[in-house]
């Protein structure tokens, strides 16, 4: 393809070309010698003028190098690579001290939700992942304490030796495996337990009932230590059922059947139900929807149920202490997505404990089933939602439920 330098000299000699033509075809006209020889001259000059400026308004190949690149220009897969749904970084290998650098906006993300010494300790964590390895990380992010699967790659640039890591989160999927596990594990461990408890429970109240027949028969002293056997027998046998029974709820919730729930509405039940106890202790409760049209599509019965569970989780967790406070806040954010923040002013969790609170059978209570928690957690991933456990900057302890 012609140059635009070189067309505008071809369309400037043919202009020059016709003009000459023109002129001797008009001398010639009055001396009536050539005229046809100029006239043929002056009709090819026009052709080639036309044929030139023809060509002229078909845009002409430039360099690359003079059009910088726009947003609309760029590669393909460098739009892939912003927009990826796993967060990038990229460190200096040859730089000891050298921090991550974000290279998408799922990793600025990360970073905008590490704050002072968590994003220090978060710049450590990335700058020693080796290269080949995966390794389990848990993060406090935008939806509190999750885990993200971390690895690395060398790769060697014109910058020199550089690694690329990839940040994934993997919370929900280890949470649906681990409930599927302990639902499995709950149902194999409580039907067995019951099983070898009822024959307990019943063989020693026989055996209470066979002690009466024969009491005038036996010693008075033995009387009374088979007396004290056999009931205390049955009274831990039907304690431990009792105990081994609620645990029954985690391998048998029943199917969520969702409606369309207006949350003011629930909001206003649930502080029905719970704000004289916390008026009664010196303290309130607070129940905040933004906007107040706000709905859920859940199971009424299983997501009140959930909620009740924070609560006295929340009570528990300020017990003795002076002014305790619980506020829920329930708030629409961005692409759909509807948060609901459970806040107490009691002491909060210790950070070695967080990771284990959601785990049946864990508690750091003397007393209770310690599967308050593990239910909250079943009952909303039934219904579509998530729970984790955020360390609020203010202190405190915040549960926090996204649908």
């Amino acid at each position: 393809m012609l140059s635009e330098r070189k067309l505008k000299a071809r369309l400037l000699a043919s202009a020059a070309a016709l003009a000459v033509a023109s002129t001797e075809a008009g001398v010639d006209w009055c001396l009536q010698q050539r005229l046809s020889i100029w006239l043929l001259a002056a009709v090819l000059a026009a052709l080639e003028l036309l044929r030139n400026l023809s060509m002229l308004t078909v845009p002409v190949a430039t360099p690359s190098r003079t059009a910088p690149p726009t947003d609309a220009q760029d590669d393909p897969a460098a739009s892939w690579l912003r927009y990826a749904p796993i967060a990038l970084f990229r460190i200096d290998a040859d730089d000891a001290a050298a921090q991550a650098i974000a290279l998408n906006a799922s990793a600025h993300r990360v970073l905008a939700h590490s704050h002072g010494a968590d994003r220090g300790v978060l710049h450590e964590t990335l700058r020693l992942q080796q290269v080949g390895q995966r390794t389990l990380v848990w993060f406090d992010g935008e939806h509190g304490a999750e885990r993200v699967l971390l690895t690395a790659a060398a790769l060697t640039t014109g910058e020199g030796r550089q690694q690329l890591l990839a940040w994934m989160p993997v919370e929900n999927e280890l949470e649906a495996e681990t409930l599927s596990a302990w639902r499995e594990l709950t149902h194999v461990l409580t039907h067995e337990i019951m099983n070898s408890l009822t024959p307990v429970v019943s063989l020693s109240h026989s055996a209470q009932e066979l002690l009466e027949t024969v009491h005038a028969l036996l010693p008075e002293d033995v009387n009374e230590d088979l007396s004290i056997t056999f009931a205390t027998i049955e009274r831990r046998a039907t304690s431990l059922h009792a105990f081994v029974d609620s645990y029954r709820t985690l391998s048998a919730m029943p199917e969520p059947r969702p409606e369309t729930m207006l949350l003011r509405q629930v909001f206003g039940r649930l502080a029905t139900l719970i704000g004289a106890d916390w008026l009664a202790r010196g303290g309130r409760a607070e129940f905040i929807v933004e906007p107040d049209t706000l709905t859920l599509e859940v199971d009424p019965g299983q997501f009140e149920q959930a909620m009740i569970n924070l609560l006295a989780n929340a009570a528990d967790a300020t017990a003795g202490g002076s002014g305790p406070l619980v506020r829920v806040t329930a708030r629409q954010h961005r692409g759909g997505r509807v948060q609901i923040d459970v806040w107490d002013n009691g002491p909060g969790i210790p950070d070695e404990l967080a990771a284990q609170i959601f785990v049946p059978f864990f508690s750091t209570k003397e007393r209770g089933s310690s599967v308050g928690l593990a239910v909250v957690r079943q009952f909303l991933h039934g219904n579509g939602g998530t729970v984790r456990y955020v360390k609020p900057v203010r202190g405190g302890a915040q549960f926090s439920v996204t649908f």
